[in-house]
């Protein structure tokens, strides 16, 4: 791999990845860059992605950024495509590309859906399915398309469908068999046309979808498997496809050998997704638990709230380990720290799936589908008369807090009132699905509703919150004033003592941090600016006094910081947790890393602080200082309000499922899961097959996803 330095010729790849429709797969092309550089390009995206949607179009002409791609190879980006067939790797001659086409049109009379071919030299550095959905979306080619994407020299395919297909697995399995067997002899027209004519006579296999919507799912199929010397499922296909091809056997490149560069750096790669898919399941969960319990009460749904909280521990742990992962300089420090990133993260994952029948069968959604929907319709109602309270409230923090950004809350109202009105349009197609006795299609819009609602009534506690935010940032700066008081006290009698003014440059920093947190407490300057600067104040004098401290002096000092800092970096941890749920559809995963380390380190400062409290200090000293950075990118970051003018086609639209992140943490479904449990972890039904069934206790609904694919 190699990187390239941005210049002119590079600006058009930049705008398009800083305006990609997602920000989190945006992100993910920052892992292509130095680990000690990713946070940088993180902060690039994020400042320039949200001047985009709010201006429309910024972008500095001499931008600087790096993409990494093999060297020689043309990187190609997800475009929008313009025929049935697209080949921009110029591997079809004119009669080859005219049958392929004839094939693919076959299919627009056929129940199985419109059959689509690219072929491309590469995927730019991007995961298979993450490239397909990307196309899929810029091509419009939702509802009954399916996509076959190709890279001819990097040799990866896969498949990815709209919401509105409905084959089952073992249709799906064919229709990736006839592509490899052609595309493995480099046939390219025949790995066009073999699939297409596959659909050309199936009727559609009876997997559950949700119709009407029009969307994919924001995660494709996850590849995922543990233990030292993981292989990705590329690998695994490669070799099952070789097994059950005689064929394929001669001519083709041998198998990656375990442990070697390039399994393990393919390893590096999807460490990332799947702690992010993890994340999204996560907090799908508790939007669960937190719909049930006003249901039904805390006392049946404290197994939930168990499953919830064991399940957070573990995503914390993986999103904790990515980041010391991406930090790491040796490729098998990475491997070794990927592998314990899919360890946890399969392990939260497997907590939510254990829980999803027991759910089930206290929501009893299937037989009381109706009475659910009139719950949510009436939900609707009680959540819009939160409005105005909320709009109101939000002009008098900007009068009685001048000073306070309160950017990340700005467009809470309006994100709130968009989820809304799409819940009640999600609504409505329940019913209507539930009048004609489609009831899966039913639940499906009523899982769908209810996490609008959720995540509506999220946005709106995040304005009313604010204030005990700013109270609780009041009182911690009044701490933090006291302590380094403290500190100049010390001073004072030291320059006493001995006759000479000590530390003067430190004694001034300190006075001015006091009177900038006293602004701040006034509400005429930031808090978290505040608290950043007198905390660094403090420590600076702290450095230079704790050698002529007496040792009881110096851990007593320590102790009462210690509590003040805890205290601190729960809160902003709170705080930093409720910014990322209701945008986790655009934030990545590096910043999602960032909270989930900072609560390792609370927790680990929890369990250090009665038997070593220097440590203690030094961990919930970082812990506060990360969370206030991911407050701090979260303020700049708020995508919001432009994108509601996307519409789709059904209840939730584009706009909402951006904004809110519906459907990345709901379920993602791939070839062998329609839904939850549906296929086992790890099946051998033609590739990886099923997964996690991503999601949440309460489902989420099938949009369409991936199938198939691998190396050929």
């Amino acid at each position: 791999m190699r990187y390239l330095m941005i210049a002119e010729g590079g600006a058009r790849k930049y705008i398009r990845l800083i305006t990609s429709i997602t920000f989190s797969q945006a992100a993910n092309n920052c892992a292509a860059w130095p680990a000690k550089e990713q946070h940088t390009c993180n902060n690039m995206l994020m400042k320039h992605f949200s001047r985009l949607r709010k201006a429309a179009a910024v972008l500095a002409a001499g931008a600087a950024c790096m993409f990494a791609f093999p060297a020689g190879a043309a990187a190609q980006e997800p475009y929008p495509i313009e025929d049935m067939i697209s080949d921009k790797a110029n591997v079809l001659d004119s009669q080859g590309l005219a049958e392929a086409r004839e094939a693919a049109q076959a299919t627009r009379s056929s129940k199985a859906g419109n059959f689509n071919a690219v072929f491309v030299d590469d995927f730019s550095g991007m995961s298979t399915d993450t490239w397909c959905e990307q196309t899929m979306r810029e091509s419009s080619l939702l509802g009954r398309n399916v996509l076959m994407v190709v890279a001819v020299k990097t040799r990866d395919y896969g498949f990815c469908f709209g919401n509105e297909v409905e084959l089952s697995s073992s249709q799906k399995s064919s229709i990736d068999q006839a592509a490899v067997s052609a595309l493995s002899n480099e046939n390219w027209a025949e790995a066009a046309i073999r699939p297409a004519k596959q659909m050309q006579d199936m009727e559609p296999g009876g997997s559950s979808h949700l119709g009407g919507s029009g969307l994919l799912s924001l995660l494709g199929s996850v590849p995922v498997l543990l233990g030292f010397g993981v292989v990705v499922i590329g690998l695994i296909v490669m070799a099952r496809r070789r097994k059950q091809s005689p064929s394929q056997v001669t001519g083709q490149r041998q198998g990656v050998p375990t442990n070697s560069p390039e399994q393990m750096q393919q390893v590096v790669q999807q460490a990332g997704s799947v702690a992010l898919e993890a994340d999204n399941a996560v907090r799908a969960a508790e939007e669960d638990v937190l719909f049930a319990r006003a249901q039904f009460g805390a006392t049946r749904t404290d197994s939930f709230e168990a499953a919830y909280q064991s399940a957070s521990k573990e995503r914390d742990q993986a999103l904790g380990t990515l980041n010391q992962m991406n930090q790491a300089s040796q490729l098998q420090d990475k491997f070794a720290l990927a592998n314990q990133v899919l360890q946890h993260a399969n392990t939260a994952l497997q907590i939510i799936q254990a829980k999803r029948q027991e759910f089930e069968e206290l929501s009893n959604d299937q037989a009381q589908a109706d009475k659910g929907l009139q719950d949510a319709e009436k939900r609707i109602g009680e959540s819009r008369q939160n409005l105005q309270p909320a709009k109101a409230e939000l002009e008098n923090l900007h009068l009685s807090f001048p000073g306070v950004n309160l950017s990340s809350i700005d467009d809470n109202v309006d994100q709130a009132n968009a989820l809304l009105d799409s819940a009640a349009q999600t609504v409505a197609e329940g019913k209507k699905a539930f009048s004609q006795d489609n009831r899966a299609s039913a639940v499906e819009h009523l899982h769908l509703a209810r996490r609008a609602i959720t995540q509506a009534n999220g946005l709106l506690s995040g304005i009313t919150n604010a204030r005990q935010n700013l109270a609780q940032s009041n009182e911690s700066l009044l701490r933090a004033i006291g302590s380094i008081s403290s500190d100049l006290d010390d001073v004072a009698r030291e320059n006493q003592k001995r006759g000479q003014s000590l530390f003067e440059p430190l004694v001034a920093e300190a006075k001015a941090a006091i009177e900038f947190a006293q602004q701040a407490r006034a509400g005429k300057a930031d808090p978290l600016a505040a608290a950043e600067r007198i905390r660094t104040a403090e420590d600076a004098l702290d450095n230079v006094l704790d050698p002529i401290r007496q040792q009881n002096e110096r851990d007593q000092r320590k102790a009462g910081i210690y509590q003040d800092r805890k205290q601190s970096a729960q809160s902003h941890i709170a705080e930093a947790e409720s910014l990322i749920s209701p945008n986790r559809g655009m934030v990545d995963v590096q910043l999602r890393s960032l909270v989930s380390g900072a609560k390792n380190k609370l927790e680990n400062a929890r369990q250090l602080e009665n038997t070593d409290i220097t440590t203690a200090l030094t961990l919930v000293t970082e812990a506060d200082k990360d969370a206030l950075e991911v407050i701090n990118q979260m303020r700049n970051f708020t995508p919001r309000g432009a994108m509601g003018n996307y519409q789709g086609a059904g209840g939730i639209d584009i706009g909402s499922f951006l904004l809110g992140g519906l459907l990345s943490g709901g379920h993602h479904s791939s070839w062998g899961s329609s839904d939850w449990g549906s296929s086992d972890w790890g099946s051998s039904d033609g590739g990886f097959g099923g997964s996690f069934g991503g999601g949440s206790f309460g489902g989420g609904g099938g949009f369409g996803g991936s199938f198939g694919g691998g190396k050929f």
